[in-house]
């Protein structure tokens, strides 16, 4: 199984940077990196393509940020990949854009979903979608 490296730098599309901006700054989500990790989970349940065509805007510089669900993501990216018969990450690099690509797709379909609700009505969903069920 491939691993992500620590110093690896995370990514998301420069059209999700002023959403992930509002969210932070309303306290829906205390950092950044949550819409895309909520965004890979929103892609992986919705069975989603990745994001393509997009400009990149870093976000943190330490995938060490997805703490104890980095082996989780990793693990779930290259079973997601054979899922949607994607060539599987070969290496930390592939791995790294592969989530971050799957992240986008999946906050770009919330941005577009939660549109004009307000915080607790995010924050319900947000409980929501983590409570994966079959």
């Amino acid at each position: 199984m491939v691993h992500l490296r620590s110093n690896q730098r995370l990514f998301v599309s420069e059209d999700l940077l002023g959403y992930i901006d509002k969210l932070t700054s309303d306290g829906v989500i205390p950092y950044q990196v949550d819409l895309l990790q909520l965004g890979f989970c929103e892609a992986v349940q919705a069975r989603l393509q990745p994001a393509s065509s997009f400009s990149r805007h870093e976000i943190t510089s330490d995938t060490n940020i997805l703490g104890k669900r980095k082996i989780v993501i990793e693990a779930v990216a290259q079973w997601y990949a054979r899922e949607i018969e994607i060539e599987r990450p070969q290496d930390s690099s592939e791995l790294l854009d592969f989530i971050c690509e799957i992240g986008i797709a999946g906050g770009r379909k919330l941005r577009e979903r939660w549109g004009d609700r307000r915080k607790r009505q995010i924050q319900a969903d947000i409980a929501t979608l983590t409570n994966i069920k079959d």
